[in-house]
Order: C-alpha cells, then sequence, then structure tokens
C-alpha cells in the first residue's frame, strides 16, 4: 500500500495510499517523526530534515533546520516539493 518513497542521508520516508506517512532510519534531529494524518501527496527526505506536501498544495517541514530549509514559502499553491542535502525547492501550481 506505499505509493512513494524517498531516500535521505540516513532515513527514509515512504508515502502510503492513504496518504499517511511512515519514517524509518536515523532520527537524531527529529527527521523520521512524521506528521499525523493522512492528506499527504508527495514526500521528500534531505539531509537531517523531511518535507511533505499536503492535498491542499501546503508544505510542511520537520528535522534540522540549519540552514533554514524547513522554513517552506507560505501559501497553498505548491504541486511538487523535493529535499536536497542542506536545500529544498517547492513547484508553485501552475494556472
Amino acid at each position: 500500500d506505499f505509493i512513494a518513497v524517498s531516500a535521505g542521508m540516513f532515513h527514509s520516508l515512504a508515502l502510503r495510499a492513504d496518504g499517511s506517512i511512515v519514517g524509518w532510519g536515523y532520527n537524531e534531529n527529529g527527521q523520521i517523526n512524521v506528521p499525523e494524518g493522512n492528506n499527504f501527496a508527495a514526500v521528500s527526505a534531505g539531509g537531517y530534515y523531511s518535507l511533505a506536501l499536503h492535498s491542499d498544495g501546503t508544505i510542511i517541514g520537520w528535522g534540522f533546520n540549519n540552514f533554514d530549509q524547513i522554513d517552506v514559502p507560505a501559501g497553498d499553491y505548491f504541486e511538487a516539493v523535493t529535499a536536497g542535502y542542506a536545500h529544498a525547492l517547492a513547484y508553485p501550481y501552475q494556472r
């Protein structure tokens, strides 16, 4: 029942078909302490942090934030998100 998986530096995330997230691996900075709920559309594991895209187009981040990589942009207009080692990218919804 998994539809997506993402590998970070020392941790991994998986997105279930029901929209919930599972995390495993190294958790020194809380990067696998996944948010509750089942309204997620995408996940991405970064260096020591994680990102998830809600089905409403908003982004949530958790874990280590030494370079402001989880200070996600405000708004609900995103359709994709990806996490690098110490940076993140979000693709805005194209109207």
